[in-house]
């Protein structure tokens, strides 16, 4: 199936919205974490739990809808999904407490999960993945790096409801995109995965999970890491807005680089720079230096991002893999910011710079195993 078979411009505008609207509450989440200690007066953790919340139910519910994603127009499940979305980020808004933000970020994550099923479903389908993957993804970060900066310059003190406002009021603007979402092609005669497709297809969720989790270990709290240096609220608010740009520039090159190295090699050389990188970002007490690392690793995630889910695009030719590896990707990283809570409470910062080697070690390795497996397309 093309990936954009009869109007381009207009497939590309809505995947590339849905994208952006779908994941713009985890690539904010440094602010959010920040809104919630700011606007609660709560810890790391209480604040580190409620993202952790979101993020699962996201997770769940894209894995869910996934093997069904088949029977259902992507426009519909993206317009359910994302007025689920407008609704929990408007609700949460209003929230006065913890208790009252649960539920309606609950209702976020329902719409997060549907959102993103759609899109990466879609996109699987694709002539050329890896291009459109990125493209969406740089999208993703375009809006969110506007938003990081309008929010953060505007604002002396950022908290939760500014965020989630913010949210609410460009997921109404952009809504109409969303039925524009392209379609897939004919439905499979079974909702069942391919039975040769589980080998495979569950070995890169493992190492798609060891990924999320440590790098979200440290993203999740990169603007606690600015203020422990010393910056103030206009730097914190340009290092976080800076990951965002990378994540642009990043999104761009996912393409040249599978095309340049290979798919697999260009992943796992990517991988294991992007370990790098966030070390040094853990390490450093230059506020110049950490927001330089943090661009830098932002440019590294977003070209491996598609890259797996373009190596999962070929495990399944009906998207669902895809579909899949976008909600345990989302738990991983859901699960990442509770991890990284408990080694700063227990060990302090330095621990996520040393959690980082072990899990790209055995990442690299899956992701070597799965594109020697018979069913993946490379």
């Amino acid at each position: 199936m093309s990936d954009t078979p009869r109007d381009p411009l207009r497939h590309i505008l809505s995947t590339c919205a849905a994208q952006a609207l779908a994941f713009s509450p985890a690539i904010l989440s440094p602010l959010t974490v920040g809104g919630l200690i700011n606007g609660l007066q709560i810890g790391e953790v209480e604040a580190g739990a409620l993202v952790t919340a979101e993020f699962l139910v996201m997770g769940i519910t894209s894995i869910l809808v996934a093997p069904v994603s088949v029977r259902i127009p992507y426009r519909i499940l993206a317009l359910a999904g994302g007025l689920l979305l407008l609704a929990g980020h408007a609700g949460a808004s209003l929230a006065a407490d913890l208790s009252e933000l649960y539920p309606w970020r609950i209702i976020a994550g329902v719409g997060c999960g549907c959102l993103a099923a759609a899109v990466n479903a879609s996109i699987a389908q694709a002539r050329a993945p890896d291009r459109l993957y990125g493209l969406a993804w740089a999208a993703g970060y375009t809006f969110t790096a506007i938003m990081a900066v309008v929010i953060t310059e505007s604002n002396d003190l950022v908290t939760y409801s500014i965020v989630f406002g913010s949210l609410a009021v460009t997921m109404l603007v952009f809504l109409p995109l969303l039925w524009f979402v392209p379609d897939h092609g004919n439905a499979p005669a079974s909702l069942s995965l391919p039975s040769d497709s589980i080998r495979a297809g569950s070995l890169l969720m493992v190492g798609m999970i060891v990924i999320g989790i440590s790098m979200m270990a440290y993203y999740a709290f990169l603007e606690r890491l600015a203020v422990q240096i010393g910056a103030n609220p206009a730097e914190t608010g340009r290092i976080v807005a800076g990951a965002q740009v990378a994540g642009i520039i990043g999104g761009l090159l996912a393409a040249p680089v599978a095309r340049r190295l290979g798919l697999v090699a260009g992943l796992c050389a990517v991988s294991i720079l992007h370990a790098a990188t966030i070390t040094l970002a853990v390490w450093t007490d230059t506020v110049f230096v950490l927001g330089a690392v943090a661009f830098f690793e932002a440019v590294l995630f977003i070209i491996m991002i598609p890259l797996m889910l373009t190596l999962a695009a070929g495990i399944d030719t009906k998207g669902r893999w895809a579909a899949i590896a976008g909600g345990v990707f989302v738990i991983s990283t859901a699960i990442g910011p509770v991890v990284g809570a408990f080694l700063i409470e227990e060990t302090g910062y330095d621990a996520i710079a040393w959690m980082q080697w072990p899990a790209v070690l055995l990442a690299v390795s899956i992701f070597v195993l799965v594109s020697r497996s018979r069913t993946v397309k490379n």
